[in-house]
């Protein structure tokens, strides 16, 4: 494997429950051999909690606050120099603005406000330049969590694989949302809502590679649901645990990504801070669980396959820490590489 790089969210001001001791986004480089660098770091932006990826040298930071300033930074990236640089900035419709995508054709981005109920769209250019063009619709509803759960909290967004559907999994009101979008306009009269069992806590979706099904994390019940997914519909495949190991204790959800040659993936929970892998079936959408790994931390909020799908990047938000694992499919364990960078509650890691 050749050395790469990956950034990573950090919240820095705290709020509601929300502990913050970040400086910014931080840039480490992963070697050779697994060994973790401070490469650079980029302060000034408050609650950069969610990064996403639209080119070999720039990425999208959702500012994650609770007041004027939440917005969406664009951030460049000069490899030759190990250096980030602040493009731009907007304002974003609502607050909290936790998750944020990308269309398939790079002109359009998405977004979720966590506290407001809004989901948005904005044009942006190939630079990352954000412009006032698309459209807002403002969710409403509830369930039967009494904290969680008594108002509207979009928790993210996925653009479908063909650009014609943006998904939203809404955590306050268990409900996945498919809105019909084009040129930019979110179409609420005919979306599509599936419903999972109430208290579930959808938290965050994913498309499988031919875009035939979906995969849903339930924060709030700790389980992970497949779903077959035609022109805006869903239909229930399977549903399981994200618990691999027995845990009798609080635990949510939280992380959800695909290996990136594997038919398999993973997700994050915190309190029992482990990792579980499952396998995918990519013609039933049929999942199984395989194996699990220690996160290495406290309160794994995030992680991420490298590149190559030898590792996992483990963000332990509770414990300010990046931790590297090795994995052995074969024997269906992980192993601690030892390798750590110092990271103030981090939220979100990505390659780029």
């Amino acid at each position: 494997m050749a050395e790469c790089l990956f950034v990573v969210g950090s919240y820095t001001e705290s709020y509601a429950e929300f502990r913050a001791a970040g400086e910014g986004i931080s840039l480490v480089r992963l070697g050779e051999d697994g060994d973790l660098s401070l490469v650079d770091r980029l302060s000034g932006l408050p609650n950069p909690s969610y990064l996403k990826p639209f080119a070999k040298d720039r990425f999208l930071a959702a500012l994650e606050v609770d007041d004027a300033r939440n917005g969406i930074a664009t951030i460049a990236l000069d490899r030759d120099a190990g250096r980030l640089r602040l493009l731009d900035r907007e304002a974003a419709p609502g607050r909290v603005l936790c998750h944020i995508d990308l269309d398939p054709t790079g002109r359009w981005l998405a977004g979720a406000c966590y506290r407001s109920g809004h989901v948005f769209t904005r044009a942006i250019d190939p630079q990352g330049r954000i412009g006032e063009a698309g459209s807002v619709v403002e969710r409403h509803g509830a369930s039967i969590h009494p904290t969680r759960q008594t108002a509207p909290h979009p928790h993210a967004v996925r653009f479908s694989p063909d650009g014609r559907w943006v998904v939203v999994p809404d955590l306050g009101s268990d409900e996945i949302t498919c809105y019909p979008f084009s040129e930019g306009h979110l179409d609420r009269a005919p979306a599509l809502a599936w419903r999972p069992p109430a208290g579930s806590g959808p938290r965050l979706v994913h498309f499988s590679r031919d875009g035939r099904h979906l995969l849903v994390i339930h924060e709030l019940a700790s389980e992970v649901s497949s779903l077959r997914f035609h022109d805006g519909r869903l239909e229930a495949v399977a549903r399981l645990s994200t618990l691999f190991t027995p845990f009798q204790q609080e635990n949510t959800a939280a992380g959800l990504h695909w290996h990136p040659t594997r038919s398999s993936f993973a997700v994050s929970n915190r309190g029992a801070n482990a990792i579980t892998v499952f396998d995918f079936d990519e013609t039933s959408g049929a999942i199984s669980p395989r194996f699990d790994i220690p996160s290495g931390g406290d309160k794994p909020r995030d992680f991420a396959f490298s590149p190559c799908g030898r590792w996992i990047v483990a963000a332990n938000q509770n414990d300010d820490t990046i931790i590297l694992w090795d994995i052995d499919w074969k024997e269906g364990r992980g192993r601690d590489t030892g390798y750590r960078v110092e990271a103030g509650t981090p939220s979100c890691v990505r390659f780029i």
